[in-house]
């Protein structure tokens, strides 16, 4: 099932391949979503969210994110291309 968004169809794309970039680095590092989620003390239930783009995570989430697995901002949020 596809997530609604009260927004436009460009920001679930969004939402997406933000979620992509957070979930592909978890990967890259062999992480469990459970680790990163004690280690950013962010819900898992949030963190899943952002993940599977049902929303764009907020700046604090974000930030807890890039700091926890050393990431650029600016390519997480599409800003720049390389991390």
């Amino acid at each position: 099932m596809r997530p609604t968004y009260e927004g436009t169809d460009a920001a679930a794309d969004y939402a997406r391949a933000v979620g992509r970039r957070l979930m592909d680095a978890i990967n890259a590092r062999g992480l469990y979503i459970s680790e990163v989620s004690r280690g950013t003390g962010i819900a898992e239930t949030t963190l899943r969210g952002a993940l599977h783009g049902r929303h764009i995570p907020n700046l604090l989430l974000v930030a807890r994110l890039c700091a926890f697995l050393e990431l650029d901002a600016n390519y997480v949020l599409g800003i720049r291309r390389q991390r």
